[in-house]
């Protein structure tokens, strides 16, 4: 268990690294399609649409709730565009391996 006391990135493992990162993205991916830009109604799109959006963008599925072509701008498509590519296999296994060296 980590104490907050003396919390380290390196004292994290593998699994934690991976996991903390999957969040680190979503999260991201979630604030950048919320923005106004991103969405061709006014104002945003919802929390919840913005979060399974970036989430199912991030991670293998690729579902979605809204029509991208409709919903997002070209901007929104984007970000949904380079989300979608990170997830490519074989890229989050290769950070979980190297990570494992801080052990």
């Amino acid at each position: 268990m980590l104490n907050k006391s003396n919390f380290s990135p390196t004292k994290l493992s593998p699994a934690s690294f991976l996991v903390l990162g999957y969040l680190v993205v979503i999260t991201i991916g979630t604030f950048l399609l919320m923005l106004p830009q991103a969405s061709t109604t006014r104002g945003s799109i919802g929390f919840l649409t913005a979060l399974f959006t970036a989430t199912s963008a991030t991670c293998v599925t690729g579902l979605i709730v809204v029509n991208t072509s409709t919903a997002f701008t070209v901007f929104g498509q984007v970000i949904i565009m380079v989300f979608d590519s990170g997830r490519r296999p074989g890229d989050y296994d290769y950070v979980y391996f190297n990570c494992s060296d801080f052990r």
